[in-house]
């Protein structure tokens, strides 16, 4: 659906309403759901939103809806005025007010679309692919869909921006059963460039999601004490995801960060290099943030040094530095996309390394289970124990405590097995150390 901003900044303007952020999203999906070979759900659908933030008498107002006609921006303008009331105090300095130039993307260049019935018959040949991989699997899904977003912001200083992104995402989740015990498995991935790509990942992935259910039959805990653990991509990735909003710039204006003041300084062990990475092919790649500012690379720990934190407009302003193209629709610095410098070291040479001790795969609890002010953790995971230097038998119903600080500073290697996880580019960690409560 097309937007005419001007119209919405005339009228914005006409109610005191200014400076003001506009932001557009439309989407189109076709989807294929699998259960057990039968279709369950296929469909096409299209989507649209648009919300607003802006500034009225000095108090920030906000507003959305999925639906647009002519009496929309009348309709805003109401809507911004009665959130305004309610609303904090805002600055205009928060509103990109000078244009930049913004990074240009080549992700979709190859990207071929697909009708519903390729996608469901991909989705069909898959599942007869893998129904039989293993004859404990008693449930099989797949899901398969592809989507095109288009997303465009502008503001009332005549700054505007668009970004496009064509994808084809995918799912696959198994429930197994042996004699009393039930398991269940699950991987996702997805494909920038055609359904034969999604296929070809489809078939690297499934293995994980089978052996996270099928391994775990009548696993049993490992013994409590310190060992040394690898975090596989998928666990460490979690446990930075909240890791880094510690280093929004804002949470250090607030005295709510425990690196404040950090900045050049060592907060991480020497191993630990980690780059901001938006413009990586990837379907969390972005050209802008929240308010418009052009992302950008940058270090943000580099051999265990903080570089730099994670600046809004609105921090940024607040320092009277320049933002770094973090910002959110909070005022929070955050990354879109990251990539850990990978280790030299093979995963089984990590095992080696380790000799015994702990291959943690999956995490749980994350919501609870973290302190995301003093970063302490408890959390359920299972794995793998290693054995003279090798994987050996699966374990779970164990839990893993400490501080994630702690965690980052006794990193001691990283192996050579980049994923890509929601949060970007990891390896496996081996972290020297680690708490476990088992039996």
């Amino acid at each position: 659906m097309k937007v005419n901003f001007n119209k919405y900044f005339e009228i914005f303007k006409e109610r005191d309403i200014f400076p003001s952020l506009i932001s557009i999203s439309n989407s189109k999906s076709t989807s294929v759901s699998i259960l057990n070979g039968e279709v369950v759900e296929q469909k096409i659908a299209d989507g649209f939103s648009i919300s607003s933030d802006a500034i009225y008498q000095g108090k920030r107002g906000i507003f959305s809806t999925d639906h647009a006609d002519k009496d929309t921006p009348l309709l805003m303008a109401d809507k911004i005025i009665e959130s305004a009331r309610f609303g904090k105090e805002y600055k205009a300095e928060y509103f990109l007010q000078e244009k930049m130039k913004y990074h240009r993307l080549s992700i979709n260049k190859n990207f071929v679309p697909a009708t519903l019935k390729e996608l469901r018959d991909c989705a069909l040949k898959l599942y007869s692919e893998f129904k039989s991989l293993d004859p404990r699997i008693t449930t099989c899904s797949i899901d398969i869909s592809m989507t095109n977003i288009e997303q465009e912001k502008a503001n009332s200083y005549g700054i505007k921006a668009k970004y496009k992104i064509n994808a084809y995402l995918g799912s696959i989740s198994f429930i197994c059963k042996d004699k009393d015990d039930t398991r269940s498995g699950s991987c996702s991935f997805y494909s920038l460039k055609d359904l034969k790509d999604i296929e070809e990942k489809a078939h690297k992935e499934v293995h994980k999601a089978l052996h996270e259910a099928i391994d775990f039959f009548y696993s049993k805990p490992i013994k409590s004490k310190r060992y040394k653990v690898i975090f596989s991509p998928e666990s460490f990735s979690s446990l930075l995801s909240f890791y880094l909003p510690q280093l929004s710039a804002l949470s250090m204006q607030k005295h709510l960060s425990c690196f404040e003041g950090k900045k050049g300084e060592q907060i991480a062990s020497k191993a630990l290099s980690i780059k901001v990475t938006p413009f990586e092919p990837s379907i969390n790649s972005s050209l802008y943030d929240y308010s418009l500012v052009p992302t950008k690379e940058f270090d943000l720990i580099k051999n265990g040094v903080l570089q730099d934190y994670l600046y809004s407009l609105e921090s940024a302003n607040n320092e009277g530095v320049k933002p770094n193209g973090c910002g959110t629709s909070s005022g929070e610095g955050a990354v879109s996309f990251l990539t850990i410098r990978k280790g030299r070291s093979t995963l089984d040479q990590l095992f080696a390394r380790v000799k015994n001790g702990l291959f943690i795969t999956g995490i749980s609890g994350l919501n609870s289970g973290i302190d995301e002010q003093t970063l302490q953790f408890s959390l359920p995971c299972q794995g793998y124990e290693i054995k003279d230097g090798k994987k050996d038998r699966a374990v779970s119903m164990i839990i893993v405590t400490g501080n994630l600080k702690d965690v980052m500073n006794n990193i001691v290697a990283l192996a050579d097995d980049v994923n890509e996880e929601m949060i970007g580019k990891t390896p496996s960690v081996l972290v020297k150390n680690v708490a476990i409560s088992g039996q």
